[in-house]
């Protein structure tokens, strides 16, 4: 029993041997391992950084990348067998470790070997087991003296680390901050299945890629050297079956078809460009430069059919009043929303099918009919289109330019009044024609004429319409006022304009309205003025007497332009001409009430009813001026318009009343006319003293319309200076010809006549609209 627990002691005591000695070999194949990695990844990465830059040199070429890349490979793997593989898989016995331990710790002073010899073997005697297991011991101890072989390789295993960390770092700052060759030459060389070609910083792009270009036509072609620039390129052509030819590109660009023409890395271009002329056959093409090669292309020229001309048959809507139009040889379309357009394209080739291309909208087959390819469109909203016509190879190809389609605006008509064109005073039982024009660019739907007496509830009556099938651009008609069928009172007005509206479905009530125009009911008395008669000298003052009148009427006109006009104006500039009127009114008012004062006081002194009444009536004005003003305040046109005429009347029937009163107050000529005309000389005074002061403030209201007015002021100017020279030739020829030149110069003399009676009319309304007494002097 004694020998057998020696034998199982020696036997653990052998144990703890093996272990150092696995130990120890692990630590020296981890040694072996660092050592072959830190030599080939250094050897892998210079090798990477020369085929880098060898094939940058080469400018990556196909052949050049493929012997780089595996003379690369093949070196990186060999170095790889011979320093990392080979010495792992050589075969090391327990001995030589041994020997490599004692080697690196001499203390051990080959107890280690002598173990290994000796073993756990059974011995010959008692003695020999215990010799066997204090030699066991003394290796034991030995060993853990040396911390059983951790203190091997230690320092070689922390430089192998710290080499690793090292080539680690190199690797990564050479990523981060190296050219861009080495970048690129090190994916070529990490993924040897990625095609040399692929995103090559140094190639040639050209264009066309492929196409398909019509017999006779001229084809362009272009490269683009990426990377390099100042090489010549060099076109490489073969036009059928012939030889292959080299032509010298000329330099030119940049050109948008090869894309945008900036650089990145080191990146930079040159482009070229080679013109065909009229090619007649099918050809392959690349182009070569600095030793590089573009890709090859074919491009196939064929008979392909093309647009020779396209016609453009308008059929417009019925609303715009025009007939169909032919517009041959045409191309662009534009035309009214809701217009039919038929195309007829005429092809250089017979086809088998054509069809057009629209933006955002699927293809429209096209019709052959005599000898073109038709289609009908309606235009709706704009575009472009082009024709697509279907070759011998039964593919489309497109047939044409791109042409746009445009929309015309449908502008608002306008319309005027044409007779009489002025207000006018009349009597009660005349008979007043007012004729209206209107025309429009497209279509009228219909002309009214509004009137109103004294401002009361407007009348419109329709004056000519156009036929729902059939609209027409231009109106004219005409209405007859007959007075006597009014019970009107002298001092009433009547108010009228016309209206045109636009013929296009849909409009809503777009329309247009001229100026306002009055008739003025004058008394039958004012005819015979007494007061002229005798000597007071108070009936020259007869015009100013109308001032307040007038400019009412003025007020009310530029409220209904206001009205009219609204679209036109922006915010402030219409904010600011409503308060300009409502100031006019406000202004006018007050000169309406000193007005009253200062004839309440004459008519103290004169005890005269008729004044009594003449004030009565003034005074009826001031209520409706004062809701105007509310009104234009609150931008209540409409009623503010119906108070102001209101106020017109009133006005005008107090100035008629006056005027009957200045009659009476000279019954028996001489002198006695001069109290009634000096009462008449201070009441003009009077109001031109007043109102002269709103001249400048309402003048404001017309600046909207001035520069037009302008326009038409100096046109009028002009065809007067025309009709003075002709006049003026008319009376020379007759002074030469004598009588017998009489009859022509008749006929003449009545077209002067006419033409002076329209410029007449002309400058009475342009007075009116610019409060201009010498343009109404002019027209007198």
């Amino acid at each position: 029993m004694r020998s057998q627990d020696h034998h199982r002691l020696s036997g653990e005591l052998f144990e703890r041997i093996q272990n150092l000695i696995r130990t120890v070999r692990r630590r020296r194949r981890l040694r072996l391992l660092t050592r072959g990695l830190l030599a080939t990844l250094g050897v892998a990465l210079g090798v990477f950084l020369l085929s880098s830059y060898a094939m940058d040199r080469m400018l990556y070429g196909e052949g050049a990348v493929t012997w780089i890349r595996s003379l690369a490979w093949i070196t990186v793997l060999a170095f790889a067998v011979r320093s990392l593989l080979l010495p792992l898989v050589r075969r090391v016995t327990d001995r030589q470790i041994a020997l490599y331990i004692e080697e690196h710790e001499p203390e051990l002073e080959s107890a280690l070997i002598t173990s290994l010899e000796v073993g756990p073997r059974a011995a010959s005697s008692e003695v020999a087991d215990v010799l066997q297991e204090r030699l066991l011991t003394d290796t034991i101890e030995r060993c853990e003296r040396i911390e059983f072989g951790r203190r091997i390789e230690r320092s070689a295993l922390q430089r192998g680390a710290g080499g690793l960390a090292a080539i680690a770092a190199a690797a990564l700052l050479i990523v981060l901050v190296s050219p861009a060759f080495v970048r690129h030459g090190a994916s070529l060389l990490l993924f040897p299945w990625k095609a040399a070609a692929a995103d090559n910083p140094y190639r040639i792009d050209t264009w066309p890629q492929e196409g398909v270009y019509a017999k006779g036509a001229d084809i362009r072609l272009l490269a683009r050297t990426r990377g390099f620039a100042g090489d010549p390129a060099d076109l490489v052509l073969r036009i059928g079956d012939g030889e292959w030819e080299r032509r010298r590109m000329i330099v030119g660009g940049p050109f948008s078809e090869l894309g945008e023409a900036t650089a990145n890395g080191v990146d930079s271009f040159a482009d070229y460009e080679y013109l065909i002329l009229a090619a007649t056959d099918s050809f392959e093409y690349f182009v070569e430069a600095a030793g590089l090669r573009s890709s090859r292309v074919t491009i196939d020229v064929i008979d392909l059919p093309y647009t020779e001309s396209i016609d453009l048959l308008y059929r417009y809507p019925s609303y715009s009043g025009s007939s169909e139009e032919l517009v041959e040889d045409g191309g662009d379309i534009a035309a009214l929303p809701g217009t039919e357009v038929e195309l007829r394209v005429f092809p250089t080739l017979e086809t088998e099918s054509a069809r057009l291309i629209l933006e955002d909208r699927d293809p429209i087959e096209m019709q052959w009919v005599d000898g073109s390819w038709r289609t009908t469109l309606d235009i709706e909203e704009p575009g472009f289109y082009h024709v697509e016509m279907m070759d011998a190879r039964g593919r489309y190809q497109r047939g044409s330019a791109d042409y746009a389609i445009r929309l015309l605006d449908d502008e608002p008509p306008s319309v005027s009044i044409r007779r009489p064109g002025r207000d006018l005073r009349v009597s009660k039982i005349e008979e007043i024609f007012v004729e209206a024009y209107a025309e429009d660019d497209y279509g009228l739907r219909s002309l009214d004429l509004t009137y109103s007496l004294n401002g009361s509830e407007p009348v419109t009556k329709r004056l000519t319409s156009a036929p729902a099938s059939r609209q027409q651009k231009t109106l004219l008609a005409g209405h007859t006022f007959f007075l006597e069928d009014f019970e009107l009172q002298d001092g009433d007005f009547l108010s009228y304009y016309a209206t045109a509206r636009d013929g296009r479905p849909g409009a809503g009530n777009r329309e247009r309205s001229s100026d306002i125009y009055f008739l003025e009911i004058r008394p039958f008395s004012q005819d015979y003025r007494r007061a002229d008669e005798g000597g007071g000298g108070g009936g020259g003052q007869g015009g100013a007497e109308a001032e307040l009148s007038k400019r009412q009427r003025e007020v009310v006109a530029a409220t209904f332009r206001l009205k009219r006009d609204r679209p036109t104006f922006s915010e402030r500039e219409f904010a600011e001409s409503v308060a300009t009127v409502s100031l006019s009114q406000a202004r006018l008012r007050e000169q309406v009430q000193t007005l009253i004062t200062r004839m309440g006081n004459r008519a103290m002194l004169m005890g005269d009813e008729e004044f009594g009444k003449v004030i009565e009536l003034l005074e009826g004005a001031l209520t409706p001026m004062q809701k105007a003003v509310e009104d234009l305040d609150a931008g209540r046109l409409d009623a503010a318009l119906a108070a102001e005429q209101a106020a017109l009347a009133a006005l005008q029937r107090a100035e008629s009343m006056f005027r009957d009163a200045r009659v009476s107050f000279n019954p028996g000529g001489g002198g006695g006319g001069g109290e009634g005309g000096g009462l008449a000389e201070d009441l003009a005074d009077l109001f031109e003293l007043e109102l002269d002061k709103l001249r400048n403030q309402y003048e404001t209201v017309q600046r909207g319309n001035q520069q037009q007015a302008d326009r038409e002021i100096d046109e009028v100017e002009e065809k007067l200076r025309e009709l003075a020279r002709r006049q003026q030739r008319e009376v020379e020829r007759q002074r030469q010809l004598g009588t017998q030149g009489s009859g022509g110069g008749g006929e003449r003399q009545e077209d002067l006549i006419e033409e002076t009676e329209e410029l007449a009319r002309r400058l009475e309304r342009l007075s009116r609209e610019q409060g201009s007494p010498e343009m109404r002097q002019t027209a007198e």
